[in-house]
């Protein structure tokens, strides 16, 4: 059995040593030092058709999503640092009223057509922890372009820790396959912040490469 690394970006995974050329990556998993490894693509479209795709093609005892993540200021660490994604909230997903985003559990809709998965815009890991400092992370379609975009983020939802784009899909994706999931971002910069000389792309992915030699089977 092996386990499936994604990847969201081209970008992210030119920082692995000796990774696949980008044509080849793009056609599928590829065997990369222990991991099948693949690209989600960016944001939960993507990454949730992406995922389940190769977990229907493969057979895969564990999923790690790895890759970069904003930080939520005064709720995460300082860039840059390795946090482990233990749940997920999808933004903007139910009813939009005046007062918000009504999410689609607390309208009475029925059950997803898939079994017993209750529609949720949450979704919580079941996999044993790796130690790391354990996170809340926002899952959007489109980043946080100012500090206030993401202080209304913070306000609407006082539990998130950082922002990312794939998570929340990959987590729904792999527990429709009943595979386990890890995921791991490194806060690369404060969610909000668009200067990027101040981001630490980098270190962050450093950090990442580093945490995937202890998960190798």
């Amino acid at each position: 059995m092996t386990i499936l690394l994604l990847i969201p970006t081209l970008l992210e995974a030119s920082f692995l040593p000796g990774c696949p050329k980008a044509q080849t990556l793009l056609a599928g998993p590829q065997s990369w030092q222990g991991f099948d490894l693949a690209l989600t693509g960016m944001g939960p479209v993507d990454a949730g058709v992406t995922t389940s795709r190769y977990l229907a093609q493969g057979s895969y005892e564990r999923c790690v999503l790895a890759g970069l993540a904003g930080g939520f200021a005064g709720r995460s660490p300082s860039a840059p640092a390795l946090v482990e994604a233990r749940s997920f909230l999808l933004d903007g997903f139910g009813v939009m009223g005046d007062e918000g985003v009504r999410r689609l559990e607390t309208l009475g809709f029925p059950e997803s057509v898939r079994g017993s998965m209750p529609l949720s815009s949450h979704e919580e890991l079941e996999s044993p922890p790796t130690g790391l400092p354990g996170v809340h992370a926002l899952t959007v379609s489109a980043s946080s372009a100012t500090t206030r975009v993401a202080e209304r983020r913070m306000a609407r939802e006082p539990l998130v820790q950082i922002e990312e784009m794939e998570g929340f899909a990959v987590a729904r994706a792999c527990r429709l396959a009943e595979v386990p999931l890890t995921c791991l971002r490194a806060i690369s910069n404060e969610a909000g912040d668009r200067d990027k000389t101040r981001w630490r792309v980098s270190e962050g992915m450093a950090l990442i490469r580093e945490s995937l030699k202890g998960l190798v089977p």
